[in-house]
């Protein structure tokens, strides 16, 4: 694929092995790692897992220079705390405030139908406080929402991605290579074309 021209990214809940990573660098592009909560009980209790391979995949994997998102589904009364939401921003942050941080509404189903879905409100005030930690890429997904899905300068604040429709199917580019066309400050990402 990559001899192709074609990037090759992982969506991954981020159980990696360092091994694997390194393995996978010259021809993996990047990761969108799920990073579901930042506490190890959720983990257990709710994934059957641990949460520190996940942290160490994403600061190993960002240390060998594969481009990181982290996507977190957000779930009422579980993982939807100011608290909870501030914690894993300020991990983002620590790594690097130019790791987009997707935050996701979760709709009940299969095993978890014992929670109402996200509301919108909780995805903004997410949202808000992923900037308030200094990240400078936060998504709204699973929610229909073109001012929290496009990308903008974080030097300017021009539009330099526009994204619209409930999952971003119409995507407006004005990007100049990897520059922002109004002050060329360099937008951080892996971008095709």
């Amino acid at each position: 694929a990559r001899q192709a021209g074609l990037k090759n990214i992982f969506v991954t809940g981020g159980f990696e092995t360092r091994t694997l990573i390194n393995d996978a660098i010259g021809w993996l592009d990047a990761m969108n790692i799920d990073l579901k909560s930042f506490n190890d009980a959720f983990y257990r209790k709710i994934c059957g897992a641990r949460l520190k391979p996940v942290l160490d995949a994403i600061g190993y994997a960002h240390a060998k220079e594969i481009w990181i998102e982290i996507t977190t589904l957000v779930i009422p009364m579980l993982n939807d705390s100011d608290e909870e939401l501030e914690s894993i921003a300020r991990f983002i942050a620590d790594i690097s405030p130019d790791i987009p941080w997707h935050v996701s509404g979760f709709r009940p189903c299969y095993k978890l139908t014992d929670r109402p879905a996200t509301p919108p409100e909780t995805l903004f005030r997410a949202h808000a406080i992923g900037k308030a930690a200094g990240l400078n890429y936060v998504y709204t997904g699973n929610l229909f929402d073109p001012e929290h899905t496009t990308t903008f300068c974080p030097n300017c604040g021009f539009s330099v991605i526009a994204r619209s429709g409930y999952l971003g199917e119409r995507v407006e580019n004005k990007l100049r290579g990897d520059r922002c066309p109004n002050c060329n400050q360099q937008i951080a990402g892996v971008f095709s074309g």
